[in-house]
């Protein structure tokens, strides 16, 4: 089986009503994503390829699909994205734990490589904004395609790429798949990072709001007080997708403004 999400992930990551539903996709999307992101760590060598090396993909002469991308950073958070590209390998049915690459390619077990991109963003105040394209390279015959968007605030992806296999241009009449909008929050205050690490992703946890309280306790009335819409975190994106918006939240900054806020206009105890 090849390493593509099914696609019943891409309708269900885009629900809008803000349940657990999100965090199950969220955690079933970080386990499919694991031969993509982690899958290479049982190799001998793993290879992030550089332009003009061997085996690094050939540019596409045009792109099918152009993703305008809008960070919202706050300052003290990481506005570093990149863009990983794999190609298309498969799980030996006999054996699951073998994996190879289509026939031509140079891509083994043994010796597997990817591509990383570093994303180019313009600022303005705490807002980044760039382009990338899901299909940047001619899939020669690796199947070159992108697998996810990563930070390194974010343990798992920000995003993975699951081309959808409906060909209607409108597959879901009822959802939006041309736009989508994440939320990430963000504390320091997690009880499992290295304090010793210089690593962003071990000094920092970013998750689902639906996960936060794992990492650290959230007062009182806090949790009412954030939009429905600000605790969604829609894993998948599709080659309809044509927008994509990621904002973080600093949670170490927005807890203590809103105690102090609720302290202010809290009846006078006797």
């Amino acid at each position: 089986m090849t390493r593509t999400p099914p696609t019943m992930f891409e309708k269900r990551s885009r629900g809008s009503d803000g349940s657990g539903l999100h965090v199950l996709v969220f955690i079933l999307a970080g386990l499919l994503a694991i031969p993509a992101c982690s899958g290479q760590q049982r190799a001998t060598s793993n290879v992030a390829l550089q332009p003009g090396e061997a085996n690094y993909p050939a540019q596409a002469i045009s792109q099918k699909q152009t993703i305008q991308f809008t960070a919202i950073v706050p300052d003290g958070l990481s506005p570093e994205f990149h863009v990983i590209y794999h190609v298309e390998w498969q799980q030996d049915e006999r054996d699951p734990t073998r994996f190879t690459s289509p026939s031509g390619c140079a891509w083994k077990q043994e010796v597997q490589f990817y591509v990383n991109m570093p994303l180019k963003l313009t600022r303005v105040g705490n807002t980044y904004a760039g382009s990338f394209s899901p299909d940047v390279f001619e899939p020669g015959p690796c199947g070159w395609h992108m697998t996810e968007m990563t930070s390194p605030m974010v343990r798992s992806g920000v995003v993975y790429f699951g081309h959808s296999l409906h060909t209607d241009g409108h597959p879901f009449p009822e959802l939006d798949l041309t736009t989508q909008v994440v939320h990430i929050w963000c504390t320091r205050r997690g009880k499992d990072q290295s304090r010793h690490s210089t690593i962003l992703n071990e000094l920092i946890d970013c998750t689902p709001f639906q996960m936060i309280e794992t990492f650290t306790k959230l007062p009182p009335g806090f949790d009412a007080s954030v939009p429905a819409k600000e605790k969604l975190w829609n894993i998948h994106f599709t080659q309809y997708l044509r927008s994509l918006t990621v904002e973080f939240h600093d949670l170490d900054a927005l807890i203590p403004a809103y105690l102090a806020a609720h302290a202010s206009t809290s009846p006078v105890q006797h």
